[in-house]
């Protein structure tokens, strides 16, 4: 309950609207309540970004691990764009945060899902580069008109595919 209200507070107001002061009177508890289940505000801020990690994720990529080379980029691309469109707070914090892949562990699960059958060392890394892509892909949707949105990120998905094949071959 505190993640979904801290999520919707996200939506509404960015980063700067959530807090265990907000998210308690939102989910009609006291404030040391929500700070008991938190931890701190920096954990919330990195429960907050593993979450919009994970949604990012599956609304890009449900079936990565199934394809091989750009030709998922077009349903990858629709999903990014529909996320940025409906939860752009998220987005702005998850790029925008001072949490860095690299500061956190990724959870197994989440990466099993995005790279079923590839080795998790690969995975990792493959997972740090497209995430670490995401501010590019908001400076591109910022700037360019909404029928070019789906088509410019296909083409970034397509040019990061074929920078991390040449980087990192598979066997």
């Amino acid at each position: 309950m505190i993640i979904e209200t801290a999520m919707q507070l996200l939506d509404e107001g960015g980063i700067e609207s959530v807090g265990a002061r907000s998210i308690g009177r939102r989910a009609h508890y006291h404030r040391s309540t929500v700070m008991y289940h938190i931890g701190s505000i920096g954990d919330l801020h990195r429960d907050l970004w593993l979450h919009v990690a994970g949604e990012v994720a599956a609304a890009a990529v449900p079936t990565l691990g199934a394809a091989s080379g750009g030709d998922w980029c077009d349903d990858a691309a629709s999903g990014i764009v529909t996320y940025w469109r409906e939860h752009r707070n998220r987005m702005l914090f998850f790029v925008d945060s001072d949490i860095r892949m690299s500061d956190v562990e990724l959870d197994e699960t989440l990466i099993r899902r995005l790279y079923p059958g590839t080795d998790p060392a690969r995975a990792a890394i493959v997972a740090q580069l497209a995430f670490g892509m995401l501010g590019s892909v908001i400076d591109i949707l910022d700037d360019l008109p909404p029928d070019q949105h789906i088509e410019a990120v296909a083409s970034m998905c397509r040019t990061a595919i074929d920078h991390v094949s040449r980087e990192f071959p598979v066997g």
